[in-house]
């Protein structure tokens, strides 16, 4: 039993085992087990449904993370059993480290890549600032736009940009950006006002927003009825993740209401390929 993030910012308690998964890939050289710490970030797949979009995560993702289709993640190291001397890895010249329980964690940062950012923006580069810049870069919207073509039928490719500042710029965004995506549930609630009536449930079946005069009121989101929440500021709506879904778009299917199907979806860990 583990944890895994079933879509954004939603997790879930998931039996990990490819006795009992239908589709592992290669989670378990990621996650091999929940005393493996690692993280790294799922990216829409080549072909989506779903526009571009990123998040990084240090638990298992589902396959469907971003609510069909598929994706790839990109994650900071991968774990092996026993040493990888003479294996694939250590022709790639990845860095490795002996980790718990007979496994060796593999830095997925080589140091040919380690070397050309040095040479670059200088010796103080990290492998953990290539990372975090990377992260930073896909959250760009100059870069969305820039490569918007490329995005829908490949893997990211990642420019450098030109100088020193700019480059620190987006180590710093990154490294804040996944500390926020990552830590979610640590960061401290945005001062939202609950207006409740009766015992107060979270089962939500649609949400909607709030009505002022004929106009919808994009502060208050109705979230059922037995809870509503107010004062939300106009810039959260222009938060947008892949999944598409607006407060109102639909209900949910009378599976989801059943929890039929919300049980069965876990199941579907990974990224493409074996």
């Amino acid at each position: 039993m583990t944890v895994a993030l079933y879509r954004p910012f939603c997790k879930q308690r998931v039996y990990f085992d490819r006795q009992l998964n239908d589709m592992v890939y290669r989670l378990d050289r990621i996650f091999p087990t929940p005393d493996h710490q690692n993280v790294g970030f799922y990216v829409t797949g080549v072909g989506s449904d779903k526009p571009f979009s990123v998040l990084a995560t240090d638990v298992l993702p589902d396959l469907a993370f971003w609510g069909s289709s598929n994706g790839q993640f990109l994650a900071r190291y991968t774990y092996v059993q026993g040493d990888s001397t003479g294996d694939l890895f250590s022709e790639a010249e990845l860095g490795t480290t002996a980790a718990p329980g007979g496994w060796t964690q593999v830095d997925n940062i080589s140091d040919d890549v380690l070397a050309d950012y040095r040479a670059a923006y200088g010796q103080t580069v990290t492998k953990d600032d290539v990372f975090a810049y990377v992260y930073g870069l896909l959250h760009s919207s100059d870069y969305r736009v820039a490569y918007a073509a490329d995005l829908k039928k490949m893997l990211p490719r990642i420019p450098k940009v030109a100088s020193l500042e700019d480059f620190r710029a987006f180590v710093d965004a990154g490294t804040r950006l996944a500390a926020l995506h990552v830590g979610y549930e640590a960061v401290e609630p945005y001062p939202l006002r609950e207006v409740t009536a009766g015992p107060v449930t979270l089962r939500v079946v649609k949400m909607r927003f709030g009505k002022r005069g004929k106009d919808k009121d994009r502060s208050t989101v109705v979230y059922n009825s037995s809870l509503t929440l107010t004062g939300i500021p106009e810039q959260a709506h222009e938060y947008m993740l892949a999944l598409g879904g607006r407060v109102g778009d639909g209900a949910l299917p009378s599976q989801d209401r059943q929890g039929e199907r919300h049980r069965q979806r876990p199941q579907r860990l990974g990224q493409r390929g074996r």
